[in-house]
């Protein structure tokens, strides 16, 4: 049983609808550290487009 059914369930019966194949959702065990992690993920992303980025011309 979720921790989380209020938000879970909700989602889950969305998904349903609007994928092919059954995804699993479920309440992740990151806790407190799950603020630092996303932080730290989108910073990476931001990093990864402006280190691979492709300078444009213009004329």
């Amino acid at each position: 049983m979720s921790h989380f059914p209020v938000l879970l369930d909700p989602l889950r019966d969305r998904l349903a609808g609007l994928c092919l194949f059954p995804v699993d959702v479920v309440a992740s065990g990151l806790g407190d550290r799950s603020v630092a992690t996303g932080a730290v993920r989108l910073a990476l992303d931001a990093l990864e487009r402006r280190l691979f980025e492709v300078p444009t011309r213009t004329a």
